[in-house]
């Protein structure tokens, strides 16, 4: 539910009129008094850019240069376990754990093979920006131009699951690295 919004300054002078989110508006943060400066450097609105991440930098940039058939012989051998290891640093799981079959048995109860394949829809939605479902989990997934990043079509299994808890070894590893930092 979207409801207007003022924000003012310290004097009560307003200066900027919002729309705010009211189901995902932390608790205690007063709107009345707030403002834009201090709501955007809190720590819940730090967003993380996928593309700065050391593992995503090294995949994209292969995937990259094998979208535009420039990859050396060598080292297209090697890009899968370079997509394995990033992943495994990322997420804690391979593209292959998230695949049915490989599914440890008690989530394989929970879910028959459609049911689990539905969870990754979201993958294969097209829209205007390709960050529109990203955003309400203060990640930015596109390249430095505005597009979709390569390395999506590899990881975005192991994405979805980490943030949607589907499994159990799925765990979002750069942002609590992230979180180990910044305290």
């Amino acid at each position: 539910m979207l409801r207007a919004t003022r924000f003012a300054n310290e004097e009560g002078r307003v200066f900027a009129d919002a729309a705010l989110d009211v189901a995902t508006k932390p608790s205690g943060l007063s709107t009345a008094r707030g403002t834009l400066g201090n709501l955007i450097d809190s720590q819940l609105m730090t967003r993380t850019v996928f593309r700065d991440l050391a593992a995503v930098t090294a995949v994209e940039r292969q995937l990259s240069l094998h979208a535009r058939d420039q990859l050396l012989d060598d080292e297209m051998e090697e890009l899968p376990h370079l997509i394995d290891d990033a992943s495994r640093a990322l997420f804690g799981i391979t593209q292959r754990d998230t695949f049915y079959w490989a599914l440890p048995d008690p989530i394989r109860a929970r879910y028959c093979r459609s049911e689990w394949e539905e969870q990754f829809d979201v993958l294969g939605h097209y829209t205007r920006d390709p960050n529109a479902h990203w955003i309400a989990f203060d990640l930015d997934l596109r390249c430095e131009q505005g597009s979709s990043l390569h390395c999506l079509e590899v990881f975005g299994r192991q994405l979805v699951c980490a943030l949607h808890g589907l499994h159990p070894d799925a765990v979002l590893v750069f942002a609590e690295r992230n979180r180990a930092e910044a305290a």
